[in-house]
């Protein structure tokens, strides 16, 4: 419940910014709270959804969540799309912005018809290992112990780092660039119904799939995903070369509406992408639960995810004042400000580069700040479709030596005294 509370407050910090536009501070504030609370909720969420399952169910349970949780999209997008349908502005009402604080708040207490998970059977009968409320230095020593003893998750974070980087091209600067706001709206409700269909497709026909074997499924989905990151980003690739970001500021561009001839041809990239996008989700969930069916480390697992999708929106900002102020229109061959001394050692010369360097990596780290600053449409479009190949490249050596016909619910070998420091956990595993 602390979880979904800090959606309501966030939403709420847009209606009274629309309604006092000096409190936009009020956002910075709710968006830090949001952030912590929706670690909460995502960490629960995520472990119970892949620990539940037995393992050849574990892509319909994925499945259905990500069923339940488009579903969502789709009736917040109905909202706006009805809210909005005879406006011909660019912005959105008021009442949008209630609808959506009310939605919120009925699906913050939800939770409390959940059942206890210590009285949750899996179809196979078995017991879900009971939940555990370590310290917060038993979760630092979890995080320890499984890098250390699991090592292959490292190879997914470039596949967790991507899991919604390709959301700022898709929702910002195609949707949001080149159509009407009620456009945009049923837009949205499509591409959330096509990733209701997307989940279902991949998890349910293809990982769990009961006449292949697990690890064969695995590969199936990997071939499934990267696939549709090839046939997306082309087909999208053609409509991007059609329009700029300067183009589209202009007061007087054309936005495309519902009414246009040329819309129905616009609208499948959208449903496409969500497509494309819930397969990605879907399979990045699935290749954790198949590495343990325990909850504590399922939770690891999640925290390290969401902890690499975070760093796509914190590096941005980190990077955001460098990219305002240094970036131009056009660079001038000036080094006089970054001149090195030949008499310099190396270490000398890094240590002077080190600062540009951090900032290089920060602004690597993510999209949302880069559309904010006005980074061209097709740069963002190009790092998507580069970061999406890149995460199941380097996904792919976990696949073929992790993922196995069968995961032995085995703690012990991994298990450690809550008083026990990380050196001591660390000595147990050699």
């Amino acid at each position: 419940m602390l979880g979904a509370w800090g959606y309501s407050l966030y939403i709420a910090s847009f209606l009274v910014v629309d309604i006092h536009p000096g409190a936009s501070a009020f956002i910075v504030v709710s968006g830090a709270i949001l952030g912590i609370c929706s670690a909460f909720l995502w960490t629960a969420q995520g472990s119970l959804m892949m620990a539940y399952p037995i393992e050849a169910q574990k892509g319909m349970f994925i499945s259905i969540f990500f069923t339940i949780f488009n579903l969502g999209g789709v009736v917040g997008s109905a909202v706006a799309f009805g809210s909005n349908f005879k406006s011909t502005s660019n912005s959105v009402s008021k009442g949008t912005y209630v609808c959506f604080l009310v939605l919120t708040l009925v699906g913050a207490f939800l939770p409390l018809f959940m059942a206890n998970p210590d009285k949750v059977a899996r179809t196979d009968g078995t017991r879900v290992n009971r939940a555990r409320n370590p310290s917060w230095k038993t979760e630092f020593i979890n995080l320890y112990m499984a890098l250390k003893t699991d090592p292959c998750i490292i190879l997914l974070f470039p596949m967790f780092f991507a899991s919604n980087y390709f959301n700022i091209w898709q929702y910002n600067d195609y949707n949001g660039a080149i159509f009407s706001m009620r456009a945009r709206c049923l837009n949205n409700a499509m591409s959330w119904a096509s990733q209701i269909f997307g989940s279902i497709f991949i998890g349910y026909f293809i990982l769990d799939r009961k006449k292949l074997r697990r690890r064969i499924r695995a590969f199936y989905g990997w071939l499934l995903v990267f696939f549709l990151i090839f046939v997306v980003h082309v087909w999208a690739y053609f409509y991007q070369k059609t329009y700029t970001r300067a183009e589209e500021a202009a007061t007087d561009a054309y936005k495309i509406d519902i009414m246009d001839k040329s819309y129905s041809a616009y609208v499948w990239v959208m449903i496409f992408y969500g497509f494309l996008n819930s397969t990605w989700q879907t399979y990045a969930y699935w290749l954790m639960g198949a590495m343990s069916n325990d909850p504590a480390k399922l939770a690891v697992y999640m925290n390290i995810f969401l902890s690499t999708w975070c760093l796509t929106v914190t590096g941005m900002v980190i990077a955001a004042p460098m990219v305002y102020l240094r970036v131009t229109d056009q660079t001038d061959v000036k080094w006089d400000e970054h001149s090195y001394d030949a008499s310099m050692t190396i270490p000398d010369a890094a240590q002077q580069s080190h600062a540009d360097k951090s900032l290089q990596s920060a602004g690597a780290a993510g999209a949302w700040r880069a559309d904010a600053v006005g980074t061209p449409y097709m740069n963002i479009f190009l790092s998507t479709w580069c970061l999406t190949v890149a995460g199941m490249v380097i996904a792919a050596p976990m696949v073929y030596l992790r993922v196995t016909d069968h995961t032995d619910v085995k703690w012990d070998e991994h298990s450690y005294d809550v008083s026990m420091t990380i050196p001591d956990a660390a000595q147990q595993v050699i």
